[in-house]
């Protein structure tokens, strides 16, 4: 905002849940994940570490999901605000 866009927010939108996001006790989460489009929507699973250390895991995912405080662990077929890492 300070160099004068006018969009603000990371793009993003809906992608349902292709496999289970187990949560932990941190109020926001930001799981990094893989998507691809399959049938007009986007289908999101998450990679297979979450950890800082494994940087395979940044190198397969394609973006991220976000996690906000009410929500539980996303279940299958769950919807999701996913953002991709390159627009």
């Amino acid at each position: 905002k300070m160099t004068g866009r006018a969009e603000t927010e990371p793009p993003g939108w809906s992608a349902t849940v292709e496999a289970p996001f187990p949560r932990k006790s941190r109020p926001w989460e930001f799981p990094r994940v893989y998507a691809e489009r399959r049938e007009r929507r986007w289908i999101v699973r998450p990679v297979d570490s979450q950890r800082s250390s494994d940087l395979r895991s940044m190198t397969d995912a394609t973006g991220y999901v976000v996690l906000p405080p009410s929500q539980g662990s996303p279940q299958v077929g769950e919807s999701v605000w996913y953002i991709p890492f390159i627009r």
